[in-house]
């Protein structure tokens, strides 16, 4: 497998495209910012927060992905 492929790749075929790369990375950097808290928060801005901070945070890595050129080998 080569080091820019899809780490869970869609068919072709498939009947839904699945999330997008950004909503991937989003969902990894909630998970660690949950991990790291006590307690889910209970109240819908506590919850909003994080899910802002996870997007923030993804798409910080999308810039740094085309920063140190990640994807340029990658095909498809």
């Amino acid at each position: 497998m080569p080091d820019n492929s899809a780490m869970f790749p869609i068919p072709a075929d498939a009947a839904a495209p699945g999330v997008s790369h950004l909503q991937w990375l989003a969902g990894v950097a909630m998970q660690s910012i949950i991990l790291r808290m006590e307690s889910v928060p209970h109240t819908e801005p506590e919850r909003e927060e994080i899910a802002l901070w996870s997007y923030r945070m993804a798409q910080a890595m999308k810039r740094m992905e085309v920063q140190i050129h990640v994807n340029d080998t990658e095909t498809h």
